[in-house]
């Protein structure tokens, strides 16, 4: 199926997914309860702790897979504390998840906890068509000691041995994409000293780690696994994630040493190095313009999953302009601009004016209530937040619907049954596919302002009714 689409300065570098329509973006999963793994405690290795969960996907198709691989300064930690929110978007979206544990520090010192991620990425790679997903597409995130683990296989040459006797170590090691969250992009603990705004002494003796007090020994297995020394131009795109901002004071209490050890300069420090190499690289921490705001958004984005991404501040900006100019100066290929609901209700709907030979539709809209459920045969849906933020729901069952009067192929409802749930925000750039059912569920107060842009599908059939 093709999608036509007006092609403007404004719309070419956004709106024209349309050429390939994004599939769908999760949303908060219903209650608490923890997803049950596929496979669990699959074993990848001779000790106690070579384990691994494997969460598969639903799809007929090889899925992408992302790795999750614990925390916990390499002392502590353990496979089970995935985040089930993260977890379950990533499984909404058609991305597989496998979580790892490894050899601790007190048990035999580093570098065998990369070792041990190593080897278990080799072993997926193995059950690849077993367990339906796509090797070439794997990606791996992680907290603290476990970003660590993370960037090494990302940055570290590729380890696999072509010509061994065992299969597993013949697999790659690399990555695709990788998120490391708080992460120390170095173990060189006088750059610590030095850099980290209140880290005044170590707070662990390195030997914890290492396993030797020899400082010369220790320095040299700090420089073979520390992420800011290994980083090439060939590496893959990464996206960071901090807790603080740059500038925040250092908090009181017993949130200062965790916060400290955790800062934002470590991504600061890696994201100065990556930019040089040209490394594609997204930085988050509050108060940051990032394209992606968690690590789900990010792999969902990138394995092209996903009905929605942020755009920068400045793309934001463009379109602002690009579209307002479009609005005004070319009255026969748009809609008015309208307001929808802002007392709550529905308020009065202007519809977009409509004709055969045209191919989309442009409106602005700002609204301050909640919506009908609606559906579109032959149209696709792009909207462009401008303004507010607020939950729109995606997918499900219309509950009696109903044809829009004098309209074919268009369908509202009151209510959806078992829809996704996706917080929109200022910047997202959102793609609801020919069929799909969406509405608004705002709160009281809550608004937003967006940009309407509908794409026309006339290949696509008209039902009797919607499923």
């Amino acid at each position: 199926m093709s999608h036509r689409v007006v092609r403007s300065a404004a719309l070419a570098c956004g709106i024209l997914l349309a050429g390939s329509p994004l599939s769908a973006q999760p949303g908060e999963a219903d209650g608490d309860a923890r997803v049950k793994p596929t496979y669990a405690d699959f074993s990848y290795g001779d000790h106690v702790r070579h384990v691994l969960d494997f969460y598969q996907a639903e799809s007929a198709a090889p899925t992408p897979l992302v790795l999750y691989i614990h925390g916990g300064g390499f002392t502590r930690g353990d496979k089970r504390s995935v985040n089930q929110e993260t977890l379950k978007a990533l499984l909404a979206a058609g991305i597989s998840v496998a979580a790892i544990n490894y050899r601790l520090a007190g048990q035999v010192p580093l570098p065998a906890a990369h070792e041990d991620a190593q080897r278990a990425v080799q072993t997926l790679r193995t059950r690849a068509s077993e367990w339906n997903f796509d090797k070439n597409q794997v990606g791996a995130f992680g907290g603290s000691a476990g970003a660590q683990l993370c960037m090494w296989l990302a940055y570290k040459d590729d380890r696999a041995d072509p010509s061994s006797n065992d299969p597993i170590a013949r697999e790659s090691t690399r990555l695709a994409y990788v998120a490391p969250l708080n992460g120390q992009s170095t173990n060189d603990f006088d750059w610590w000293l030095e850099n980290l705004p209140g880290y005044d002494e170590l707070h662990r003796d390195p030997a914890e780690i290492f396993g030797t007090s020899d400082k010369g020994k220790q320095a040299a297995i700090a420089a073979k696994i520390s992420a800011i020394g290994l980083v090439s131009a060939d590496d893959p795109p990464t996206f960071m994630r901090y807790g603080m901002a740059p500038s925040d004071p250092v908090p009181n209490g017993d949130r200062a040493q965790g916060w400290k050890v955790h800062h934002v300069n470590f991504g600061i420090a890696l994201k100065a190095k990556l930019d040089a190499l040209g490394v594609e690289n997204f930085l988050h921490y509050p108060g940051a313009d990032s394209a992606y705001a968690t690590a789900a958004d990010f792999f969902i984005g990138k394995f092209g999953k996903s009905e929605i991404r942020h755009l920068t501040h400045e793309e934001l900006s463009d379109y602002h302009v690009e579209l307002v100019g479009l609005l005004e100066q070319n009255p026969n290929q748009t809609g008015e601009v309208y307001r929808q609901g802002v007392s709550g209700g529905v308020g009065g709907w202007t519809p977009l004016r409509e004709a055969s030979d045209r191919n989309h539709y442009l409106s602005i809209l700002h609204r301050g209530g909640n919506s009908w459920a609606e559906s579109h045969d032959q149209k696709a849906d792009f909207y462009i937040m401008l303004e507010g933020s607020g939950t729109l729901l995606l997918g499900g069952k219309m509950v009696d619907a109903i044809q829009a009067e004098g309209r074919p192929g268009e369908w509202r409802a009151p209510r959806l049954e078992n829809p996704r749930r996706i917080e929109a925000r200022k910047g997202d750039l959102i793609n609801i596919p020919v069929k799909t059912p969406h509405q608004w569920d705002l709160t009281e107060g809550e608004s937003v302002t967006y940009v309407i842009v509908k794409v026309v599908e006339r290949e696509e059939e008209i039902r009797d009714r919607p499923d």
